[in-house]
């Protein structure tokens, strides 16, 4: 396929396993060419299996202020310069948190909640809620 020639208008990047190898973080040159190429213009989108709220340090790391990252595997569209979601994908996980703990009784499941809930925070402990109660608490 012939190049088109030009500067690329947009870069998507993966995260883990591209820009981040096991184990270590964002080398220095990649930070240099994130940078370089928004500041010739590009848009670099972040493209990650990552919740928001592991994607935003990635952010920062970048030195992307604004512009879009797709969070949870593209589940969730976040604008980056407001923090905020601008569009998400979600389902009730509560049927398949039930069907699967019958299979694997002693394993632990997350689902992700996505925007704030007031009053609350996430703080890297595990609740014991059962899954029937995951019933609407992911909202759309």
């Amino acid at each position: 396929m012939a190049s088109l020639g030009g500067a690329p208008k947009l870069i998507a990047l993966d995260v883990d396993g591209t820009l981040l190898a096991t184990g270590l973080g964002i080398s220095a040159r990649v930070v240099a060419a994130v940078r370089a190429a928004v500041t010739a213009g590009a848009h670099v989108v972040v493209t990650t299996g990552r919740t928001v709220m592991t994607t935003r340090p990635v952010l920062r790391e970048l030195g992307l202020i604004e512009g879009h990252a797709l969070c949870s595997n593209g589940a969730i569209h976040l604008d980056v310069a407001r923090g905020e979601p601008v569009a998400v994908q979600s389902f009730d996980p509560g049927p398949a948190v039930l069907a699967l703990r019958a299979l694997f009784p002693d394993m632990i499941f997350a689902a992700e909640r996505v925007g704030r809930t007031p009053g609350r925070q996430a703080t890297g402990r595990v609740s014991s809620r059962s899954a029937s109660s995951c019933s609407s608490t992911i909202s759309g």
